[in-house]
Parts: C-alpha cells; structure tokens; sequence
C-alpha cells in the first residue's frame, strides 16, 4: 500500500515579526494513527475516532460540537458517542431526531451526549427509554448555551433491545421499553405538574397530560376519555375555560421547576444517578 500524505497548518512567525501561515508536508503510512496533541486536540485514527488525554476532555469535545450544531443557521440535532476518552461516532441529524443507526452491542456502555435545537434542558422520555434500551451508560441532554442534564442508569434496569434490525429512532423507540416504564413515565409527569395546581383541579389536569400522549401507546385510555370529556365541558363553559387558562399560567411559570422534579421522581424510582447544569 502507498503512503497517505498529511498536510498540517501552522501560524507562524517570520524573520521580521510578522504572523505567516507556514505548510508542513509530509507522508506516513495510512493505518497509524495521526498524532494531533491529544491533549488539547485528540489525534484522529483512520477509522474516524478521536482519542483525547481524558474522558473528560473527550466530553468537553463532544459538548462543544453539539452546540455548534445547535448554533448554526439551522440549528440541528448531533449526537455523540464516547467510551472512555474516545470519541466513537458523531451523527448529524434534523431539527426534530437523530437516527441511532447501532444496536445495543455498539451502544452498550458508552457514553451519548446530543443537542435540543427546541432549546430545553431536560431529557425527554425518548432519551431516557432510548438509554434503557441501548443500554447506554450515561445520556446528556445539552443546549445552544451549555445547559445540560444527564441520566446514569443501574445496568440492572436496561431493557433487552431487539426491534429485529439492531436500529433505533429518537421518537420512535422499541415497544419493549415503552411497555415496560412509559406508562410509569406519564404518571410521574402527570402527578409533577397536578401537585402545583389547586387540590380541586388536580385530577383533570392529570387526565390531560395522559391525554397529550394518546397517540404514544403507554397513555391510560380511561384518564384520556376522561380528560376528553373535561375539554367539552370547558367548552360550553366560560368560567371553567377561565379557570384552565389560569392553570395554564401556572404550569407555564413553574415549568423548569416541574420538569426538574419530574427528573428527579424518575432518577429515584429507576435507581439513575440524575445530573443537572441549568444556571
């Protein structure tokens, strides 16, 4: 086989001072790996890895190129995937999901770090099933400022993953691991956002964010009907209708609370260790 040859860049000063761009090339036999100073860039293998000095500064990496992505004039979702100190794969999805196009035996024990164009800190149930079911070690949320939060599962709770062609979908996941916890997932958002609400509005406000999720599969059918019935009741009546509005202001200013709450219910019930950067 030939050699591969390397082209590196340089600023570099001249014999009077001045900043010039100085171009080093050179050849290196293709298979090894090009050494770029690990501790600052990683060095790039031939089969597209980065290997960096430390986990940690592989995760900075991957945190920076998500919110690149997420930064652009058409912020998209990245994500990626480490183990250890290496960056193993980076994929570029739309404004909406990322395809996982691996199975479980490459995901298994990695960690996964991926951007929220919607610009919301939180991990969504997709992402924390998507981790159960691809048995992935610690998942990040981040978004276009840093905001981040993080679940680190017991690997006693993964869920077997085997949807026939070893690929997954962000939204679209595998029915084993919504039959087992999505149903549970609703509840738990379902009774964070009732618990800020009146006493005597409560249990509406449950049905209907079992209602919000009719379409998923793992909503109960009984408090969708319910809340279905509640909608036409507020309909025909103007003060009712007044009433939803103002829950509705108050589920809205209390949002990232609620929603830090219901990821804390979910770390506590499942046995994850919960993480957060939201300040």
């Amino acid at each position: 086989m030939g050699l591969a040859k390397i082209t590196l860049n340089f600023i570099v000063k001249n014999n009077k001072g001045e900043l010039v761009r100085s171009v080093l090339c050179h050849a290196r036999p293709p298979k090894m790996a090009i050494n770029v100073n690990s501790k600052i860039f990683g060095y790039v293998h031939p089969n597209g890895e980065i290997s960096f000095e430390s986990g940690d500064k592989a995760l900075q990496y991957a945190k920076n190129r998500c919110i690149q992505a997420l930064n652009g004039s058409s912020p998209i979702e990245r994500g990626i995937f480490i183990k250890d100190n290496r960056i193993l794969k980076e994929i570029d999805g739309d404004a909406g999901h990322i395809d996982i196009p691996f199975s479980s035996d490459f995901t298994k024990g990695t960690t996964f770090i991926h951007g929220h164009p919607e610009n919301v800190w939180w991990l969504s149930f997709q992402d924390i099933l998507t981790c159960l079911s691809m048995k992935i070690k610690t998942i990040f949320a981040i978004t276009k400022e840093g905001k981040y939060s993080s679940i680190t599962p017991n690997p006693d709770r993964y869920i077997n993953f085997d949807n026939g062609n070893g690929c997954a979908k962000i939204g679209n996941l595998n029915r084993r691991a919504i039959d087992i916890i999505g149903s549970d997932l609703i509840s738990i958002e379902a009774k964070s956002h009732a618990a800020k609400i009146p006493e005597y509005d409560r249990e509406n406000v449950e049905n209907m964010f079992h209602s919000i999720y009719k379409d998923s599969g793992y909503a109960d059918s009984y408090r969708v009907e319910l809340a279905e019935q509640f909608i036409k009741r507020v309909v025909k009546n103007e003060k009712l209708e007044k009433r939803i509005n103002k829950i509705s202001e108050i589920l809205v200013n209390k949002k990232m609370i609620i929603r830090d709450e219901i990821l804390q219910k979910i770390a506590a019930k499942y046995d994850f260790v919960y993480t957060k950067s939201i300040n």
